[in-house]
């Protein structure tokens, strides 16, 4: 059985802070599972992923496990969803204290959404806030919009959007922005997002269901850069099919809970094999 394989969610996080502790441990981690190819290396606006596999948000919330889920073989990390405040003292402002301690050593993806306290109509200033504080210490960012309650519908995310991309403009280097399509949202609301986000100057979308990975890389005939996460990615080869159909960068979630570490190690041998 794997060190983090057959556990729930809390018990694997349990086990990675732990880890995390122990130097000697993460460089026998980093030994075992952190192998990579030449081939399967993953560049998208100038970032260089040493792979397409990553780890979805849910397992690093607070920002402190990221160079641990590295050690483990993943090629980035999602952290969050982040919030701008939180009631138990953890939120954006936490965060960027730990980042600002220990340089990431990894690729970082920071999913933001509104505190939900926040009423709706100002969401778009707990987004915004929470870009400039991480804007310096991670390589892109994910809209997690349903999870702050707000609705996938263009009308409600466009003053968010809109805000993001002018809190962008700030800045020297361009980070890339993503919004994040939950499953269950229908096909017109897809295709209304999808308009807008390449009508806007958004960098991509995050697709949680897995056959419509093909829809939209045909929909926005590749213009826009995909990443695969969800449930449906089980394995290396279900992983290496989400690539094929348009995905630029995939996500797994419960295959790292039932597997542990050994996903992505075998993720990245079938990439090479293939490529090779």
């Amino acid at each position: 059985m794997s060190l983090l394989g057959s556990h729930n969610l809390t018990q694997a996080k349990r086990i990675l802070e732990w880890i995390s502790h122990s130097r000697l441990l993460r460089f026998f981690m980093r030994l075992r599972y952190k192998r990579r190819y030449a081939n399967t290396a993953q560049t998208i606006f100038d970032i260089c992923f040493d792979s397409p596999f990553g780890l979805a948000c849910g397992y690093d919330e607070n920002g402190n496990l990221y160079d641990t889920l590295s050690d483990l073989g993943a090629s980035f990390v999602e952290i969050g969803p982040i919030t701008l405040r939180e009631k138990d003292g953890q939120g954006v402002e936490e965060a960027v204290a730990l980042l600002r301690k220990k340089k990431p050593r990894t690729r970082l993806l920071a999913r933001i959404t509104k505190n939900e306290f926040t009423i709706e109509q100002n969401a778009y200033q707990d987004f915004s806030r929470s870009m400039a504080l991480l804007y310096d210490f991670v390589d892109a960012f994910v809209i997690d919009s349903l999870s702050g309650g707000v609705t996938q519908d263009v009308e409600d995310l466009s003053e968010i959007i809109e805000k993001l991309l002018e809190t962008r403009r700030y800045f020297d280097v361009k980070r890339p922005i993503f919004i994040n399509i939950s499953q269950g949202v229908s096909r017109s609301e897809i295709d209304g997002i999808l308009s807008y986000a390449m009508r806007m100057g958004l960098d991509g979308i995050v697709v949680r269901d897995c056959p419509l990975v093909e829809y939209i890389y045909k929909k926005t005939s590749g213009n826009l850069i995909i990443i695969a996460a969800g449930d449906g990615i089980g394995t290396p080869e279900m992983a290496y099919r989400m690539l094929c159909d348009g995905a630029t960068l995939v996500e797994f979630d419960d295959a790292f809970l039932r597997e542990g570490p050994t996903i992505f190690k075998k993720a990245n041998q079938l990439l090479h094999f293939l490529r090779k």
